[in-house]
């Protein structure tokens, strides 16, 4: 009786050392994936706002061209801007296309 009580104790301890185990792995786990979710998504954005002033300064300076070829400064500005609302429109309408690839690369990405 003695030596079955003394196994389930041994029992209990080592259950008791895996769930411990088993929660610091997960912990460590979750702050993995937390830290390089993190990181990729602050690299995103400093990646989303350098393109955004490419985009402004091209477009600026496309207006400009456009607006020296055609000797009016206005009118370039507004052929460029249009190209930009065609751009827009375009992604608007393209949205469920692009955006599945998206969705998919995201859900691989947290589960790596």
């Amino acid at each position: 009786m003695e030596e079955e009580k003394n196994k389930m104790e041994a029992i209990a301890e080592h259950i008791e050392d895996f769930i411990t185990t088993y929660y610091q792995l997960t912990t460590v786990k979750a702050a993995r994936k937390t830290t390089t979710v993190t990181a990729e998504g602050f690299y995103v954005v400093v990646l989303v706002i350098l393109c955004m002033f490419v985009l402004f300064f091209a477009g600026l300076g496309l207006a400009w061209w456009v607006g020296s070829i055609t000797h009016n400064i206005q009118l370039g500005y507004f052929i460029v801007g249009g190209f930009f609302l065609l751009l827009l429109l375009l992604l608007v309408v393209l949205r469920k296309k692009i955006l599945a690839p998206l969705k998919n690369i995201i859900v691989r990405k947290l589960y790596e």
